[in-house]
């Protein structure tokens, strides 16, 4: 997803695009995690992942989603595009197979033959 959106970032210039890392969140959705969901070689974590999301009253989601709804809406990062962020709402770096103009362009033709063959 985030080499997506680095090559989008590229591409679109009339659109601003950031990415941020939200941090952990216990959700509906991570609640309902069972071990078959998960590759077989990380199965064994699947305990250490339940206690990872164990219910907080939807408190971890709510302190997830303060970098999102910042980078939608605060003036300081306006017409900013193009970069990543931490969960302190911090400029990041960006992954190294992210700055791999190759694999974007091999993941991006990939997304566009995938979306194409579904239209």
């Amino acid at each position: 997803m985030m080499v997506l959106m680095y090559e989008f970032a590229l591409r679109e210039k009339d659109v601003t695009i950031k990415v941020c890392y939200p941090g952990q969140a216990s959700t509906n959705t991570t609640r309902s995690v069972t071990p078959k969901m998960l590759p077989r070689a990380m199965r064994w974590m699947f305990p250490i992942f339940k206690l990872m999301v164990r219910d907080d009253g939807g408190k971890s989601a709510a302190k997830a989603a303060r970098s999102s709804l910042y980078l939608a809406s605060s003036p300081e990062v306006e017409g900013v595009t193009g970069k990543y962020f931490d969960t302190s709402y911090k400029e990041a770096a960006w992954l190294p197979a992210v700055m791999d103009a190759a694999f974007r362009q091999k993941i991006w033709q990939t997304v566009e033959k995938i979306t194409l063959k579904n239209q």
